[in-house]
């Protein structure tokens, strides 16, 4: 079941998530959702030994950003 969250957010911050989300045709919420969700996908695999799918253009994945 999903819960309220009321977050202080910077107002630069703030400003280009909302721009950001209207670019990606999605409301704001969806982009926090998205992006904490792949944030804890990311962490979550890299802790566990799994790296992410490399970016594309990279396919033996050695670009880690390392």
């Amino acid at each position: 079941m999903e819960q309220p969250l009321s977050v202080r957010i910077d107002a630069d911050q703030l400003a280009a998530a909302r721009d950001r989300s209207r670019l990606d045709n999605r409301t704001l919420t969806n982009l926090i959702k998205a992006a904490l969700i792949a944030r804890i996908a990311a962490t979550t695999a890299v802790r566990d030994g799994i790296w992410p799918t490399p970016p594309s253009g990279d396919p033996k994945g050695m670009n880690r950003g390392d």
